[in-house]
């Protein structure tokens, strides 16, 4: 694997991270959330 391919590999597995962070972030917060909001959120993953 070169360097260019890790570095797009890395690139990826940072943008799930971000994406589960947000996830856990309203799921925690989902008693405040509006299911508005929720929906949103579900049609972005």
């Amino acid at each position: 694997m070169g360097a260019e391919s890790r570095g797009n590999q890395l690139v990826r597995d940072t943008v799930v991270v971000i994406r589960l962070l947000e996830i856990a972030l309203v799921l925690n917060d989902e008693k405040d959330c509006s299911t508005v909001e929720l929906e949103k959120l579900k049609a972005r993953t």
